[in-house]
């Protein structure tokens, strides 16, 4: 396998998986499903709908990205949603202490910025983007190329730590950072570089030069994969010295890989909880699932049975794991034990199981049935507490894709769904026209939703030059106009009737946001 290949890794999953979820809709069959009792809401709408692409917590506030634009928070409490400013392309959600780091694009220029969820506090560090963040004793480090720049929580622009020497024409960028123990562990080009955080100095490990950029760091260990001539692609482990970096296990003995290529591109799959590494990994016979503690004593594999291979989406929460198998075989549950994997999709046989997360004592997922299409489960680790949760887009249509993730803040769930079929493709666009965000919570029965239609306001002209006219028929205490760049001022405004009357007339030629109340917020064009 070339190295080359590495860099078209991810775009390779991106249209594999598209092109497998679209040949799903051709296996319906017919199950049968209990439903369990919950509150559901709807907290944000846009008409068109956008997929939910990006989501983090800090304390009871929720932070999303709509399909790569615009940045929104909203609190577990409230049913609205307040667009912190008009960005693209963002991507590189952080939590960063009590705040949110992320690049972005802004007329055109690549930056980093950060926010505490309110529209003053959302402010500009950096006048190029960054990525791979990753927080290391107790600063914000990333990548741009082949360097690596830091920010301390008191500082307001990044520093750069160091910078890979390389020979035009060609470049090549790091493609990860990971905190191991007390030293920073990145990826360039096969190899693995090792930083204590202030110094320039570029040190690369020993004996590995064809490592693949998909890690996991566990009790102090970065687990990656690694070819030799002698072993084919095995797992190996490093604390970050020479003297502790090698082969974990030749899983599949000899020269054979233990990790399989397909079109030329290894596709991986790591998780961990508990101090133990969840893989997926061929010994000769087919997939399955294996466990390590970072010893080559406490590596194993979990036993799924000759019928059962070819493992997806696995994922661990609190020691146990959880995955499909084929997209067709079931939902799987071990409690990371040898020998103790078991089908707990019982009856009603969900499949095709994604985006585990740990809420009100159970696990929740996105799934699919032959009834209900991809709707919201749960699970307490046994057959017969699998069940569907709801279905929120009614009959056999799917309420999830599989850039859907759910994201437990408190005692709250959010997540990404749509109430109206798309199929796969609507119109040339992949994302679903009617997807919005939702929250579970308590246990009554649904509830009818309560949203801010943040582009439901009138206003006009746009694009205007002395005055714009917005409709409200409540009452407003705070108008404030944020630039491009950040910059908020109060605005200039009156009320005369049913109409917020903006003086934009002070305004440079632009593109600005006009923010009322923290309810909505509006994009105009000052010509």
């Amino acid at each position: 396998m070339s190295i080359k290949a590495f860099y078209y890794f991810c775009l390779f999953n991106w249209l594999k998986e598209i092109f497998m979820k679209k040949l799903l809709w051709l296996l319906f069959c017919s199950f049968g499903v209990i439903i369990t009792s919950t509150a559901q809401q709807q907290v944000w709408e846009k008409p068109g709908g956008y997929q939910i692409r990006q989501i983090v917590s800090i304390a009871n506030k929720i932070f999303y990205v709509p399909h790569g634009e615009t940045l929104y928070v909203t609190s577990g409490n409230q049913n609205s949603a307040l667009a912190l400013g008009e960005f693209s392309n963002i991507s590189n959600l952080t939590v960063f202490g009590n705040k949110v780091i992320f690049s972005c694009v802004i007329d055109g220029n690549f930056n980093i910025w950060i926010t505490d969820g309110t529209v003053d506090g959302t402010s500009k560090i950096s006048d190029f983007s960054g990525g791979n963040f990753t927080i290391f004793k107790n600063n914000l480090y990333f990548t741009r190329g082949g360097s690596i720049y830091y920010l301390d929580p008191t500082q307001t622009s990044a520093i750069e730590l160091l910078t890979i020497p390389q020979n035009p024409p060609i470049y090549r960028d790091i493609l990860f950072l990971k905190s191991v123990g007390d030293k920073l562990i990145y990826y360039f080009y096969g190899q693995l570089g090792i930083s204590d955080g202030s110094s320039s100095a570029i040190n690369f490990l020993s004996g590995v030069e064809s490592a693949y950029p998909t890690v996991e760091v566990v009790n102090n260990k970065l687990f990656f994969l690694n070819i030799t001539t002698d072993t084919g692609y095995e797992l190996w482990s490093t604390d970050g010295t020479d003297a502790n970096t090698g082969l974990l296990k030749d899983i599949n003995a000899g020269t054979s890989n233990s990790f399989e290529e397909e079109n030329h591109n290894l596709i991986p799959s790591f998780t961990s909880s508990n101090g133990k590494l969840y893989f997926v990994a061929n010994k000769g016979t087919g997939k399955s699932v294996w466990v390590t503690d970072g010893t080559l004593n406490g590596t194993a594999e979990l036993n799924i049975g000759a019928n059962y291979y070819n493992p997806v989406s696995l994922k661990s929460i609190d020691g146990n794991v959880y995955f499909s198998n084929n997209y067709a075989n079931g939902f799987y549950f071990s409690d990371g034990l040898n020998n103790t994997v078991q089908n707990i999709g019982g009856s009603q046989n969900p499949y095709d199981s994604y985006s585990f997360t740990k809420f009100n004592d159970s696990v929740y997922f996105v799934a699919y049935d032959d009834v209900h299409g991809y709707e919201l489960w749960k699970t307490g680790n046994t057959a017969s507490s699998t069940v569907r949760v709801t279905d929120i887009c009614e009959g056999d249509c799917s309420a999830f894709n599989h850039f859907t993730g759910l994201t437990a803040c408190g005692n709250i769930l959010f997540f990404s769904a749509s109430t109206i079929d798309y199929g796969f493709y609507e119109n040339g666009n992949p994302y679903g026209p009617e997807y919005q965000l939702w929250k579970l919570e308590g246990s009554s029965a649904p509830t009818s939703i309560l949203s801010n239609n943040i582009n439901s306001v009138k206003f006009y002209p746009n694009p205007c030059q002395d005055y714009i006219y917005i409709e409200l028929e409540e009452p407003v205490s705070s108008i404030k106009i944020a630039s491009a760049t950040g910059n908020i001022v109060l605005a200039s405004w009156k009320k005369e009737k049913n109409n917020v009357i903006v003086n934009t007339q002070d305004l440079n030629p632009g593109i600005y946001m006009v923010l009322i109340d923290g309810r909505e917020s509006i994009k105009i064009i000052k010509q």
